[in-house]
């Protein structure tokens, strides 16, 4: 599990989701009367935007494995505490959980044209 944290680059991640909180309830929320998320959908985003960014580590450590092991030897994940199998396996679930709670939100808010950005997001 720790292996899996470090992978993802979990701090990372909670500076991701802290921008996303900041940026809709001090931002958004204080300059838009009308709220245009649900504390659900935002919620589920804030998921969406995680799971995709947490997919493009792995996927980037995954094609550094040769860089890595000359400029961070001591720090290499994959091969070492976490297969490359597995690795490949945590991308593609983080990928599709993301791509799925994107166009979710997508459609609840009935903006069909964002789920766009969820899967060429990923596909990058």
């Amino acid at each position: 599990m720790i292996a899996f944290l470090k992978l993802v680059r979990y701090q990372n991640l909670l500076m991701v989701l802290l921008t996303l909180i900041l940026t809709k309830y001090v931002l958004i929320d204080s300059f838009n009367s009308i709220n245009g998320l649900s504390h659900f959908n935002f919620s589920i985003l804030c998921i969406s935007i995680i799971s995709i960014t947490a997919a493009g580590y792995i996927i980037n450590d995954i094609f550094d494995i040769e860089t890595d092991q000359i400029n961070k030897p001591n720090s290499i994940l994959i091969n070492h505490s976490i297969s490359i199998d597995s690795a490949k396996s945590y991308y593609k679930f983080l990928n599709i959980i993301g791509v799925l709670s994107g166009v979710f939100v997508s459609f609840s808010v009935e903006q069909v044209t964002y789920s766009l950005i969820f899967f060429s997001t990923a596909y990058l």
